[in-house]
């Protein structure tokens, strides 16, 4: 007994015939198959494997994701009775006045700003300020300049930078940063130079 050919079934039998020279023009009307025909497509379909039993594709390698750029040193918190008050006008601990009293005082990092015009100075200022509380430094030396007096009195030279310096450690930019600031000593650059007691973050 014959059955009639469904259309795919016909496309795959006409393809499996032109590979064994059986290459009869197809008809568009599909034709009935012969006995030895549909034995010999019931034995080729059996051995056909659904597309579900196919090997799945290797996952792709994971890529590891560019680095971001590191960010620059965060705002640490401030209190707010600490944002109004001048850095010269902290104060410290008996400790700390004693070691900057005599010179004990070990800087951690160095910033000379001697020399530079004040937009350059305040730049260089901003930058290396931020490094050095990311690098968790405690003590860094500002060095100002002595600068030529302004008044008739020797005693207090003042010079633009040095003028500058408390003013510029006043701003919203860097007053967290810093707990306190107080001239150097005389081994360190004494009128010349002064001492940024930066804050600790807490928990340090």
């Amino acid at each position: 007994m014959t059955r009639r050919l469904r259309p795919d079934e016909q496309a795959a039998w006409e393809a499996m015939a032109a590979q064994l020279g059986k290459t009869d023009k197809p008809s568009r009307k599909p034709r009935e198959l012969k006995p030895d025909e549909a034995a010999l497509w019931e034995q080729v379909a059996s051995k056909v494997r659904p597309l579900g039993n196919r090997p799945t594709a290797p996952a792709l390698p994971r890529i590891k994701p560019p680095e971001a750029p590191r960010a620059e040193a965060a705002l640490p918190n401030i209190a707010r009775h600490l944002s109004g008050l001048s850095v010269e006008d902290a104060t410290l601990d008996a400790v700390w006045d004693r070691k900057i009293r005599t010179g004990e005082v070990l800087p951690d990092l160095v910033i000379d700003l001697h020399g530079y015009t004040q937009d350059a100075a305040y730049r260089l200022l901003e930058k290396r300020i931020r490094q050095a509380f990311e690098r968790r430094a405690r003590v860094v030396l500002i060095v100002t300049g002595k600068g030529k007096s302004t008044t008739p009195w020797p005693e207090t030279p003042r010079g633009i930078l040095k003028e500058a310096l408390p003013r510029w450690l006043d701003e919203p930019g860097l007053r967290p940063f810093i707990a306190a600031l107080r001239p150097a000593h005389q081994r360190h650059g004494g009128l010349g130079a002064f001492y940024a007691i930066l804050r600790r973050t807490r928990g340090e």
